[in-house]
């Protein structure tokens, strides 16, 4: 930022600012414009509460702010009007799932209705075929007997009577009619019994064989009908319960998404959560001012530093910053907001770079002289050599990035050690910027060029493993607290300094080499031993390939005393596993004559690097180096291009982003660095 140090007195000094630096000033009765970078030890994150909110105003980046005040504010129509649909949807789904239940209920009605009517007829069908089997019946037989002995005795009876009348009439004793009504009688009492004979043959009958086959037959269908009347009701019952169900989570659903929208009207605005000067990240100036893009909820979007914290730092000319003593007091005023001064103290005063470099350091001299090279303190200073043409960037792996803008904007050539950068992003403008410049950009991820790694890849190239079903790494290791304190950046995770991307990226980047592409990971991290750092010292990952293949990655600083590297394939047809640089196993179904020799692989191998970060020998690392130098000469590409790790960059950032939202991840990824604050 521009700043103009300036007092009656005024004080100057330093930009470049890292965390944990410090900066030198000096009180000069001058004033003195400069471009510096500010950074501060403590700050407050601003994170967006909305999903991709539309920003209608912001605070100007570097703005003072009082507490309360608005940093940004947001348009709340969509989320107001979203609040409305879902409010009105809320009620018709309400509504109609209470119509679907009359529905329902006026159906089982019914349906029951019609149940217990099946019922009845069941019930009589039931007893008219147990009265079919049960012919012939004694009891009816008895009472067809008894009623055909009262018929013939009546008609026996009325015979004599007829007998009789007829001797009356010839004896004129009766009258014609009188006779033709005992007649009548006789008759009758004729008929009657010749029913009751009938009846008592019937009685005497066995039941019908069809009559009883079509009973039964009835009784049958009646049972279906009932059992299907039964089966309907239930599952008409179910349907109900499974709609009722349906809408309590489509209503919890509901009830979620308002109250999210209710917050997201609560959150119209982001305020100041101190006083202080607001700044915000990169990637919200580049891709979201403007506007094109929408932010993701959580996305870190400021930051607010603590004033008392603030740390500048500028160059100035050594002629004035001689004038410079630790403890003045200094007043710095941002250009464009010169009213609101900053006000402190001068910390330390150091030399710029480039006059470090043009006096003689008898520590550093002596080491460049033992070495037999030159020694520089500023890399702007040695890319100004013309005698330079490769460099290599092994700063803390946050600063990865500026050296290789640098050094591309200078036309160097680059080679940087894992992980390349801490985002995607970095990572894509560094290889477009070596791209534009024709520079040769590659990556120190020596453990590919191991002879049983390279084994490896050619066996599968090969297909002796068969069908792939699993490739894992495990990397068990020791490091003392001591280790996360020899340096400022090894104990912040902002700097890259937790065991996923700090150690474990290269295995992991030898699966992705090996076996790749990932397509999804499900992640866990944990601080198992290490309580003075904030950062993880354990990962256990779980990974899909995109051949179907699964994985697992272990890795940890915290076993003591710590254990060589496995790198494990498994397929249908082989296995090979490898630890350390040794091959442990090396076994296929199909046998071939190198086979014995590439199990002797790594055996002279005697340091690893599983207790402590020296422990192990750098011959990889010159194979990698010597690559360099022999592409360009050759004029061809690095045998490990930035490009060709990026998948590995994306894989462990994937990584963060499931242990900290507690999900899978599926790839490919966007940026989110609100994974380092977390």
């Amino acid at each position: 930022m521009p700043l103009l140090i300036a007092i009656p007195v005024v004080l100057l000094f330093a930009v470049c600012l890292a965390t944990g630096e410090t900066v030198r000033l000096q009180e000069v009765d001058c004033r003195v414009r400069l471009m510096a970078v500010a950074a501060a030890a403590e700050f407050e994150t601003l994170n967006n509460p909305l999903d991709q909110p539309q920003i209608v105003a912001s605070a100007p980046d570097g703005a003072w702010l009082n507490a309360g005040d608005p940093v940004i504010v947001f348009d709340v129509t969509v989320a107001s009007n979203e609040w409305l649909r879902l409010l009105n949807q809320r009620s018709i789904s309400d509504a109609e799932l209470a119509a679907r239940v009359t529905d329902a209920d006026n159906r089982i009605s019914e349906l029951e209705d019609s149940l217990k009517a099946s019922r009845d007829r069941f019930d009589v069908e039931q007893a008219r075929l147990a009265r079919l089997l049960s012919l012939p019946d004694t009891n009816d037989v008895r009472v067809a007997e008894g009623r055909l002995r009262v018929s013939v005795l009546t008609l026996e009876g009325s015979s004599n009577e007829l007998v009789r009348a007829g001797q009356r009439l010839s004896a004129g004793l009766i009258s014609p009619a009188a006779f033709e009504k005992m007649r009548s009688a006789f008759l009758q009492a004729q008929a009657k019994a010749a029913a009751a004979a009938e009846k008592l043959r019937l009685a005497r009958l066995p039941a019908d064989p069809l009559e009883v086959e079509k009973s039964r037959l009835s009784i049958a269908n009646q049972q279906q009908e009932l059992t299907n009347l039964v089966f309907q009701i239930e599952d008409t019952r179910a349907i109900v319960e499974l709609q009722k169900q349906s809408n309590r989570v489509h209503a919890s659903m509901l009830e979620r998404q308002i109250a999210e929208q209710e917050e997201a009207i609560r959150s119209v605005r982001v305020s100041a959560p101190r006083a202080g000067f607001v700044a915000y990240v990169r990637e919200f100036l580049q891709q979201y001012m403007g506007g094109t893009d929408r932010m993701r909820r959580k996305f870190a979007f400021a930051r607010m530093p603590k004033v008392e914290t603030l740390v500048f730092k500028g160059v100035i000319d050594e002629s004035q910053r001689r004038f410079f003593a630790e403890g003045d007091p200094v007043e710095i005023r941002v250009v464009g907001r010169m009213s609101e001064p900053v006000t402190g103290r001068v910390v330390s005063v150091g030399l710029l770079a480039r006059d470090r470099s043009e006096r003689e350091d008898t520590g550093r001299r002596g080491q460049a002289a033992e070495y037999g090279v030159k020694a520089y303190y500023d890399l702007a200073v040695m890319l100004k050599d013309p005698a330079i043409q490769v460099v290599n960037v092994v700063t803390p792996n946050h600063l990865h990035c500026d050296a290789v803008l640098q050094c591309a904007a200078a036309g160097r050539h680059v080679l940087t050690e894992k992980p390349p950068a801490m985002s995607l992003r970095e990572t894509d403008e560094m290889i477009a910027a070596c791209r534009k410049a024709k520079v040769r950009f590659g990556c120190t991820v020596q453990c590919r060029v191991r002879a049983s790694i390279q084994a490896m890849r050619k066996a599968l190239a090969d297909g002796r493993y068969g069908k792939l079903l699993a490739a894992d790494t495990s990397m068990k290791w020791f490091r003392a607290n001591e280790y996360y304190h020899m340096d400022a950046w090894r104990s912040s995770r902002r700097s890259g300094a937790g065991v996923t991307v700090q150690h474990a990226f290269h295995y992991i980047d030898l699966l992705q080499y090996l076996a790749g592409p990932i397509v999804k990971v499900e992640a866990r991290m944990t601080n198992l031993s290490h309580p003075t750092v904030k950062l993880e010292d354990t990962l256990v990952a779980y990974l899909t390939y995109a051949n179907g293949a699964q994985g697992l990655v272990q890795a940890s600083t915290a076993f003591w005393p710590g254990t060589d590297v496995r790198i494990e394939l498994n397929g249908t047809d082989g296995t090979t596993i490898m630890s350390g640089e040794k091959m442990l196993t090396w076994q296929f179904r199909a046998e071939q004559p190198e086979d014995a020799a590439l199990r002797q692989l790594g055996n002279a191998a005697q340091k690893t690097a599983a207790s402590g970060a020296a422990d192990f020998g750098h011959a990889d690392h010159q194979v990698v180096i010597q690559d360099m130098i022999d592409s360009i000469h050759a004029g061809r590409e690095v045998v490990i291009p930035v490009s060709s790790v990026r998948p590995t960059v994306e894989l462990v950032l994937a990584m963060y982003q499931s242990a900290a939202y507690g999900k899978p991840i599926t790839l490919p990824i966007q940026d989110d660095l609100a994974i380092w604050e977390m």
